[in-house]
């Protein structure tokens, strides 16, 4: 017999299945919430295939599985659920916004499904797309992670917390997070966040709690009674700790207000990501979590943190306004190139230009770099002649350029052989 399910019908047979003892998924896209739905591994015998480098996946919800529970397949496209009794396909992912489960609405999406008695036609299915897909490695969690932290952001539904109080955006705290670079372990309840390379750790903060004297802001969170400790109080201490030890205390901060601020615990009612507010954190209880924050002139920042209208020149552009151009495959290798091209030099500004243009320059001096992005590579130029054979152009002096050399990357090899030249060109501003 074949049940034809929609709603809350499709979402609690999707639950039923999951909690199978013998479950194999070849769901193409997993979101937030998903490893709720799969619940412990210990004592079960699971099977997931994933499509890992589809910007629907959210990496770091994959890397939460066990390693050999789990397999990649760029060509994979369906969801299955395949349990010890019954068997759903469906065309919700496996995700809080497709299927609504832990107490989240499936945020309006109109989802169906068939469930059926699992037969060996099916398993057998399974099987053989096992045998054919990949092992998931570290490495391959890492690259998705920062392709995926790199994607355009596609227009979607809104979680439950939203605001409009920045750029006329709908923001929700995963956005927020991610506007800075960073990337939140869950966005239902993580207070903070931090990027991929450790360098940027992002504080939620409410208004009420942030006084202004003058230009100079304070921020004093209040210890909040609690029954028992909430997994986002754990991450937030811990990021809180590493942006001490590891960021010279710095973060970035979206700005929170609160429904009812006589609230315990609080619900919130807007947020946005401040551009113009970076704060150093200047005192942590570790025992409850509590902590002070100070707001930091534009002057004593590192050039990666300093305001948005010094990153972008006159025209307000950033490096993520560009890197949402290129390619998804090109993304963590400008995103490399950048990373690299900052630990040449402390000192270094980036500028952001019309017509997808990058450029870097030391103070005291002209710039030394440009980069031109395009949707398939990036042409990297210098103002030294020579480059790697086969991907270097000379530019002519017809063209009045300040730059004499372009080399064109479409690999991270092409990028490797690039960089030698990049630093001969660092080397030489002077």
């Amino acid at each position: 017999m074949v049940d034809f399910l929609t709603g809350p019908a499709l979402h609690k047979a999707v639950e039923a299945v999951a909690k199978s003892r013998r479950l194999r998924c070849a769901v193409a896209f997993w979101g937030n919430g998903a490893e709720n739905l799969i619940g412990g591994f210990r004592g079960r015998d699971i099977k997931i295939i994933c499509n890992l480098n589809h910007m629907g996946t959210n990496p770091r919800v994959i890397e939460r599985f066990p390693r050999a529970c789990v397999r990649r397949n760029d060509a994979l496209h369906a969801k299955v659920y395949i349990g010890d009794a019954h068997t759903v396909v469906t065309s919700a992912n496996a995700s809080a916004d497709a299927l609504g489960f832990d107490g989240i609405g499936a945020d309006g999406w109109i989802e169906a499904g068939i469930k059926f008695r699992t037969s060996r036609k099916v398993i057998d299915w399974f099987d053989r797309l096992w045998t054919v897909s990949g092992k998931v490695s570290d490495a391959d969690i890492e690259a998705a992670a920062k392709a995926w932290l790199a994607r355009p952001k596609m227009p979607r539904r809104p979680l439950r917390v939203v605001s409009t109080q920045s750029d006329g955006r709908r923001w929700t705290r995963e956005a927020c997070f991610e506007h800075f670079g960073a990337i939140c372990k869950n966005p239902r309840w993580s207070w903070s966040a931090r990027s991929l390379d450790g360098r940027t750790v992002v504080m939620t903060m409410w208004e009420d709690e942030i006084r202004w004297d003058g230009p100079k802001a304070t921020y004093q969170s209040r210890a909040r009674a609690r029954t028992r400790k909430r997994a986002g109080e754990t991450e937030r201490l811990e990021n809180l700790k590493w942006a001490r030890d590891h960021c010279d205390g710095l973060v970035r901060v979206v700005r929170m207000t609160a429904q009812d601020e006589n609230a315990n615990p609080r619900s919130i009612a807007t947020c946005y990501p401040d551009n113009d507010l970076v704060m150093r954190v200047v005192a942590l209880d570790e025992t409850d979590g509590t902590f002070r924050a100070e707001s930091i002139p534009d002057d004593e920042l590192p050039t990666a943190m300093r305001r948005r209208v010094d990153s972008g020149g006159a025209t307000g552009l950033t490096f993520e306004d560009h890197a949402s151009y290129i390619d998804a495959t090109m993304r963590p290798i400008l995103l490399d190139l950048r990373d690299r091209v900052r630990r040449l030099d402390d000192r270094l500004t980036e500028r952001c230009t019309s017509e997808q243009r990058i450029t870097y320059h030391v103070p005291g001096n002209t710039d030394f770099l440009e980069v031109k992005v395009q949707r398939a590579a990036f042409l990297v130029r210098l103002k030294i002649e020579g480059g790697p054979a086969g991907i270097t152009s000379k530019i002519p002096a017809s063209f009045k350029w300040p730059y004499k050399s372009q080399i064109k990357v479409r690999s991270q090899a092409d990028l490797e052989a690039a960089m030698p030249y990049v630093e001969a060109a660092y080397r030489a501003r002077r």
